[in-house]
Order: structure tokens, then sequence, then C-alpha cells
């Protein structure tokens, strides 16, 4: 509650098209409240919360898998195969699964961008919920320090929904992509269930086609560990990254981390020039 005013100023600051408020409410917290030592990951099965979830695995006691965020309520099938595989990943990593259905698409996307205005106040409000269970949850970063921008969910913000009882750790700033990929292709479980696509055509766990899918599959590739993740079925296709659409600026790091690692290697000329070609292609779209 105290915090409020620096979350408006701080939302205001960035994006002016939102207004400050007026907050007015009680604080206190109650006598019924129970402490615990639990301490949760928001998880999706992707890069950046198998980093989080591998780097303080022997911390974590719970992951946090929410239906409704990143996979529509309405795509049942695929909401039912990828909780199968979260569930297997819980169990093998001895970690308790708390399952979430949200509708938070259908009550705001009428009023604000989801990635960029709110999605991130969604895992904070989700963690409040569940408050009497935690007295830690972190928020897995989708972008190191070098490359952070305004954004919903941010090293600045995150901290800042805590309460007395429950602290929020925005982690994983420390590492870019790359890195963050070298780490979890260490682990069997994450190569074996890894999921990044957000498309799922024909309810396909990763599609092997969309920009994410594409970005990562390369990724994997640079650090020699593409075949052995069995979560993509399709071969990487350079064409078909040569094509990949960025369409904004916080996606440009991916490819360019990508290249970067295969220019100091001097590895695959052939992904390299596609790569160029595609980052190419949208700073000149910028500038045309």
């Amino acid at each position: 509650l105290a915090a409020t005013q620096t979350i408006q100023d701080m939302f205001n600051k960035w994006f002016p098209e939102f207004q400050k408020i007026q907050i007015q409410a009680e604080g206190g917290l109650s006598d019924e409240i129970r402490r615990t030592a639990d301490v949760g990951v928001f998880f999706s099965g992707g890069v950046d919360s198998f980093y989080t979830l591998l780097k303080h695995q022997d911390e974590i006691t719970k992951i946090i898998f929410v239906h409704g965020f990143d996979i529509l309520l309405e795509r049942t099938s695929l909401r039912s195969k990828v909780s199968k595989e979260i569930r297997k990943i819980a169990r093998e990593l001895g970690k308790s699964l708390i399952e979430v259905e949200i509708n938070v698409h259908e009550l705001f996307d009428q009023y604000a961008d989801f990635v960029k205005h709110y999605g991130g106040s969604v895992l904070p409000s989700i963690g409040l919920l569940l408050s009497p269970q935690f007295r830690k949850i972190y928020i897995p970063a989708s972008n190191p320090y070098d490359y952070l921008f305004p954004d919903s969910s941010h090293p600045l913000l995150d901290p800042l929904w805590s309460t007395e009882i429950l602290t929020f750790e925005h982690d994983g700033c420390e590492a870019n992509r790359i890195e963050k990929i070298v780490r979890i292709t260490q682990s069997e479980i994450a190569i074996r269930t890894l999921r990044v696509c957000f498309n799922n055509r024909d309810d396909s766990y990763n599609c092997g086609q969309c920009e994410k899918c594409l970005r990562t599959m390369v990724g994997l590739h640079v650090v020699g560990a593409l075949e052995r993740c069995t979560t993509f079925n399709q071969k990487l296709d350079i064409d078909a990254v040569s094509r990949i659409e960025i369409d904004r600026d916080c996606i440009l790091q991916y490819p360019e981390e990508n290249l970067r690692v295969l220019e100091d290697s001097g590895n695959d000329p052939a992904l390299a020039e596609a790569l160029r070609f595609s980052i190419n292609s949208y700073k000149y779209k910028k500038i045309a």
C-alpha cells in the first residue's frame, strides 16, 4: 500500500497516457495470517522461468503455473498438454505445483496492451492472492540489465508489490538470452520440456516457425544443443531465419546476441548472414 504512489509515478512517467489516481485503503496485517518459509516462482516452461527455477532450485519449494496468461483459456487442448509437461517438471524436480486460472485478457485487453502495460502486474496480483503460502516469489526477468526499458515487469517495479509478509524478486537480469540458454541446457528435464511458443499453431507445443521459436532454435543451435531439445520437431530453416519479422526494438536484442556469438566463433556463416539480413531489414524499415 505504501508503494502505490511510487508505482503510479513510475507508470505515469513511462506511459503518460495513464493518469494517477488517489488510493484510499486500510493498511495493517490480520492476526490470522500465518507466516511460512515457502518460496515460489512463476513458471511457464520457457527460457527465463527455467533459468530462474534452476538457479534457485535449492530454495524454491513451489512452482506457480498460470492458465490464461500466455495461453488463452479457450485453448483447452493446448492447456492440457502444457499442464501435463509442467506437472512432469515439478515432479522430477521435487517441487509442489500450483495451477491458477485467470481471465485478464477478457477484462483488460480493451484498455491496455498486455505485454507493455499490464501483463507484469498480473503475476504479483496472483502472488498476493497466494501470499499466505509464501514468504518470497521470484518473477523471472525477460531482459538483461544492459537492455532494460519501460515495461510492466521491471527490476525497479516488481519489488514494489511486496508486503510485510511476501517479497517479490525480479530475477535473472544478470544474464542475456544466450547465457540463460547455456544454463538450462545443462538440465535434462529443461532440454526435454522447454516451451517458448506463443503462437502454438494447431495446438503445437512449439510451432518452430514463429519469431520466438526461431530465435530460440538459433540460440540452441549456437550453443550446440538444438538436436537435444526434443520439443522442436523441425530442423532450423535458414531461409525462415532470414525472414524473421522483428516488430519492435525490445526483440532486436535476441538476433543481435545470436549474431555476436556466431561472428565471434566464426561458425555457420550462412546462419550469420541470415540473421544479419533480418536485423538489417528491421533497421531499414525503421528509417524508411
